[in-house]
């Protein structure tokens, strides 16, 4: 029999796997896009404005005070998983115990695997994108700490004075936010009114307006370490913030519904829409479950879910759609959303009040605390240009959280259905541990080969540390390290692909360092140059793909003083042309 110690050790096991893989490839591969832009960011090596990385200002403000390298930031990242998934799952399991779902001798042995299967899935979505810190693992973090305060809001709501500490703790964690992604921030405020006027009749507009006056208070307290000259210059951030994130296509509105509703098309077309009959039947047979004594139909109903679960999982597996990493994107959410699904339907049988009325607080505050469970990756997702399905990943901890609380308080483990659910269980369980094996080590993002292939050690000017990387790169890297030297270049002006190269070289890169934007590529690209204020153009060393490189930029920039020298690298399939650059 599949019990609830088993999974504990199950989850252990999992847990322990994941971490071993993440640990083991903190020093190996290194991507010059986008990693290379979040840590040539955090190492101040980048004149980014406040309008298009708030986030870089925030890590600058405080984890870059203490310590700097990519090893160093890959460090964070995973501490700040961690600490946020497990605060969530302490906050739930009080919750929990609130409603008496938790028996006083299984307290602890709760807490760990609700802890340890909530961590799992704050673990899944670890193989998309780079290893580095970057806004997704922020707004995870943030995410957990305010669903994590909203449980604990449910769990003291009589408690004034705990009340107004919750409170004025929401509206900071929401203040924060807010530098990192702002979509998510409004929803994250309309789920805390929500909780207010659905549950809460005393003290719901004194919370409200704590919480705005803390919200506000750490919005104005950032800014001003973020720009300390003078309440003008905090102003004149924010009006290129409303006058500036409208010329980004991937940040606009309409944009962003349109690419959701593509991807949601895609998505169904490409691979949902074959598990229509599987789910049909499974809810078909989970009815005739659930029927009443009359109707005696109730174990063929329960064979037909276990013969059903159990073909629906391996036709998953056997497609490998388990897959996660740069070339399985689009079919990695796929299992958890079918999951999802299915225990979303169990969720509904078992939870429903039998004695209760509907609009019971005891009800109320159950089935708020469930959808809070659903829809929180969708929350945090919100906001990028990126597929909605894609990007749910990186926040799919709550499912976990859901399908424990399904699992465990709905005695499902002395039920028919122990075996079908335990199947589930295990198969989501594999899937998260080989998730993070494939998007980190054998599939990563942006890194040429499988990261055991990461064997070249590269010393990093900006930090001093060692990092692993494949042997091409290396070979490039050595190529244009002697021209570097040769020119004695104080900054760099590279393509978008290309900005790692600042951090290897330890140089300032000219510009802003990402060019994706609703103007041209080609019009921003001189933007990102002619507006930038730096010294070290007078001695300059350009680095473009031979994309950027038919733009003719000498054409375009304000000062006209070059005298240029081109060098023509191959790499992978592109080709790097290097120029130098003297007054």
């Amino acid at each position: 029999m599949f019990t609830k110690k088993n999974f504990l050790f199950l989850f252990l096991f999992a847990v322990f796997v994941t971490l071993a893989v993440i640990v083991w490839a903190m020093n190996k591969g290194f991507n010059l896009s986008d990693e290379g832009f979040y840590i040539a960011g955090y190492d101040r090596l980048i004149e980014f404005p406040f309008w298009l990385s708030a986030f870089k200002f925030l890590t600058v403000n405080t984890f870059s005070k203490i310590g700097s390298g990519l090893i160093y930031f890959r460090i964070i990242r995973l501490v700040l998983t961690i600490t946020g998934s497990l605060f969530l799952s302490f906050t739930l399991w009080g919750l929990l115990k609130k409603f008496n779902f938790i028996k006083n001798k299984n307290e602890k042995r709760t807490l760990i695997s609700l802890s340890l299967f909530c961590l799992m899935g704050s673990l899944a979505g670890y193989g998309l994108g780079p290893q580095t810190l970057s806004y997704n693992h922020y707004t995870l973090f943030f995410g957990n700490l305010f669903l994590g305060l909203i449980f604990l809001g449910f769990t003291n709501s009589d408690n004034r004075k705990k009340n107004m500490l919750i409170s004025a703790a929401l509206g900071i964690v929401c203040g924060l936010e807010f530098f990192v992604k702002i979509p998510t921030t409004i929803l994250l405020s309309f789920l805390f009114l929500s909780m207010q006027f659905i549950l809460f009749k005393q003290l719901r507009w004194f919370s409200i307006i704590n919480s705005f006056i803390f919200a506000l208070f750490a919005i104005l307290a950032f800014s001003f370490i973020s720009f300390p000259s003078s309440p003008k210059s905090i102003l004149n951030e924010y009006y290129y913030v409303i006058s500036f994130i409208s010329k980004f296509y991937t940040h606009d509105v309409n944009y962003v519904i349109k690419n959701y509703i593509v991807g949601f098309n895609d998505f169904w077309d490409s691979h949902l829409i074959n598990y229509v009959p599987h789910l049909f039947f499974l809810v078909m047979s989970l009815i005739f479950s659930f029927q009443n004594k009359y109707l005696s139909i109730k174990k063929v109903g329960n064979f037909l879910f276990l013969l059903i679960s159990t073909a629906m999982v391996y036709s998953l597996y056997s497609k490998g759609y388990f897959l996660s990493g740069s070339k399985h994107n689009g079919t990695a959410p796929l299992i958890y959303i079918i999951f999802i699904f299915l225990f979303s339907i169990l969720f509904f049988f078992h939870f429903v009040p039998r004695k209760k009325g509907l609009l019971s607080d005891f009800f109320l505050e159950k089935i708020f605390a469930g959808l809070a469970l659903l829809f929180f990756p969708i929350i945090c997702a919100m906001g990028t240009g990126n597929y909605l399905q894609v990007q749910i990943l990186f926040f799919i901890n709550t499912w976990f959280l859901f399908i424990y609380l399904v699992y465990a308080f709905s005695g499902f483990e002395k039920s028919d259905f122990n075996i079908p659910i335990s199947i589930l269980l295990i198969a989501i369980t594999g899937k998260s541990i080989i998730d993070v094996f494939s998007g980190i080590a054998l599939d990563p993002y942006k890194i040429n080969g499988h990261l055991w292939e990461q064997t070249e050690a590269l010393k990093m000017q900006a930090s001093g540390e060692t990092i692993f990387i494949d042997k091409e790169l290396m070979s490039t890297i050595q190529k244009l390290k002697p021209l570097m030297e040769s020119q004695n270049s104080d900054a760099l002006f590279t393509s978008s692909e290309l900005i790692g190269l600042s951090y290897v070289f330890n140089k300032k890169l000219i510009g802003y360092g990402w060019y994706d934007s609703g103007i041209s590529p080609k019009e921003f690209f001189y933007q990102s140059y002619n507006q930038s204020a730096l010294k070290e153009k007078n001695n300059i060393c350009f680095m473009l793909l031979s994309a950027e490189n038919n733009y003719k930029i000498f054409d375009y920039l304000n000062d006209k003083k070059i005298n240029s020298k081109l060098v023509t690298l191959p790499w992978g399939n592109d080709s790097i042309f290097v120029y130098s650059r003297h007054n």
